[in-house]
């Protein structure tokens, strides 16, 4: 009896050790997506009051990686982002792109640069009314962005709808209190 005792305690004991890290990587977990939340909304803000545009189209739920592979199928834009960000492996990459998956745009901060968010429906009556007015100044379209580990360094692209240009795969990097553009691999806003 009393080594049922032992065993019946030492697989209480793994229970308990087992849930006490489950709730720790939860709990880990909820902060990173807040820290993402908080960082991406606050780069996006910055790059929409530093744009003239006054419309926004919608952020697409996939990831960057997602929208390239759809876009452009032939480019693999995974290794200029684990050299941008410093990553070692591509596992690394998708549990930081892994982040992004509950982003939730802060709507305050397009009413405080005046500027509307539209859908892709909206975006194509515009195309096929060529009926401006709405969206006068133009419309960027933000895909979520990808930070290092330490929120340093950022990558994000965006484009200017009704314009032929192929969008822009930005680096940010964090300093002073403000993301500062850098190039990316040729690929600058002003290339």
């Amino acid at each position: 009896m009393r080594n049922d005792n032992y065993i019946f305690f030492y697989y209480l004991s793994l229970f308990f050790s087992a849930s006490a890290l489950f709730v720790s990587c939860e709990k880990s977990e909820a902060v990173s997506e807040s820290k993402y939340n908080e960082k991406a909304n606050e780069l996006i803000g910055q790059i929409v009051s530093d744009n003239s545009c006054n419309c926004m189209l919608e952020i697409p739920k996939e990831s960057i990686i997602a929208m390239s592979a759809i876009e452009r199928p032939n480019y693999d834009i995974r290794k200029p982002l684990l050299e941008h960000l410093n990553l070692k492996s591509s596992s690394e990459l998708d549990s930081l792109i892994r982040l992004s998956n509950n982003f939730i745009l802060d709507k305050n901060l397009l009413m405080r640069n005046k500027v509307k968010l539209v859908d892709l429906e909206f975006l194509k009556s515009l195309k096929r009314n060529f009926d401006l007015k709405t969206c006068s100044k133009g419309v960027i379209c933000i895909q979520k962005p990808i930070f290092d580990k330490r929120y340093k360094t950022a990558i994000i692209t965006y484009t200017y709808a009704f314009t032929c240009s192929g969008g822009f795969i930005m680096t940010y990097i964090y300093k002073n209190g403000k993301w500062v553009e850098i190039e990316t691999a040729g690929n600058s806003r002003h290339d």
